[in-house]
């Protein structure tokens, strides 16, 4: 299941940077999307959420997606694809952090969603479908309850670091775009 959390997460990331340069969006709304998926990263730091919780935001984004499909919506929709992207994100990123893999193993699995985000330009709305489906089934396993992170975490600056880090690192390698 980290699997396909960690690939379906660089196609959230990337995907959409993509999908925004080839609709012609406005410059404005196109780093909106990363934005968006870094909500998700930030939102589950500081606590973590309920299986419930998560669940309803899956499903809304499911449903989000079924009307996206249902109105022949095939071009891509700024705040329908916005929303999606951070409720995904969220529950994705808040799994991913109750799972425990090796670092080598994450970024090699990024390498591969980063190569296969471009199909969100293709065919966003299924992408969408089968990372709704994959949250799903994550969340199957997922047994936390609402807890703010423990003291000994908030004195481990880590998480910060590795927030400023992907922050630069996006800096420098979006911003071109």
């Amino acid at each position: 299941m980290f699997t396909f959390i960690t690939v379906f997460e660089s196609i959230l990331e990337y995907g959409w940077l993509l999908n925004g340069i080839v609709y012609n969006l406005p410059l404005s709304h196109i780093p909106c999307y990363v934005f968006g998926y870094y909500i998700g990263k930030l939102f589950s730091k500081p606590f973590t959420l309920p299986k419930k919780l998560l669940a309803i935001m899956c499903i809304t984004s499911f449903f989000i997606t079924l009307m996206t499909i249902i109105g022949h919506s095939y071009k891509t929709n700024f705040i329908s694809d916005y929303t999606r992207i951070v409720l995904l994100s969220i529950v994705l990123h808040s799994v991913e952090d109750t799972m425990k893999q090796r670092r080598n193993c994450k970024r090699l699995l990024h390498l591969i969603g980063l190569g296969v985000s471009p199909l969100a330009v293709t065919i966003p709305n299924t992408l969408f479908i089968i990372g709704n489906l994959v949250a799903l089934a994550a969340l199957y396993g997922y047994d936390v309850e609402f807890c703010l992170i423990d003291e000994k975490q908030k004195e481990d600056h880590i998480a910060d670091i590795k927030i400023y880090r992907q922050t630069k690192y996006n800096k420098n390698t979006v911003s071109p775009l």
